[in-house]
């Protein structure tokens, strides 16, 4: 599959109403000001060391992207777009929340794999609304 082949292919998925919704501007800032009223208010009722205040707050948040996975032993091939959080607004939380569930619910066996950025994310051609 040729480099325009897979733009095509990439696009045509974004393209789909039912799945995904463009969207017009950056949500980002809104949702870094929101996570760090947040932090900022538990840090600041004592809910969370000045320590953990620092670890959850992104220093130079990125928003989360979408890339694309191509099906080469499907005929027709076909592409599964994947979005990568590292290092966006609430990448840091994601990854200590489970350690936050067990300490509140120690007998049970939680498995908290990654939360979701609200299916938001950024391609090329623009943002993007995942239609959860």
């Amino acid at each position: 599959m040729n480099n325009d082949e897979y733009l095509t292919t990439v696009n045509g998925l974004l393209q789909d109403p039912s799945t995904y919704r463009r969207i017009r501007k950056d949500p980002a800032n809104a949702h870094n000001d929101s996570h760090e009223k947040l932090l900022k208010k538990l840090k600041e009722d004592k809910q969370i060391s000045e320590a953990l205040y620092y670890k959850l707050r992104p220093n130079h948040p990125r928003p989360p992207y979408a890339r694309a996975t191509i099906k080469i032993h499907k005929n027709p091939m076909k592409a599964r777009l994947l979005v990568c959080s590292r290092d966006s607004v609430f990448y840091n939380t994601a990854q200590y929340f489970p350690h936050l569930a067990q300490q509140h619910r120690p007998s049970s066996k939680i498995q908290v794999n990654s939360v979701r950025n609200c299916g938001i994310f950024k391609t090329p051609g623009g943002w993007y609304h995942m239609m959860l």
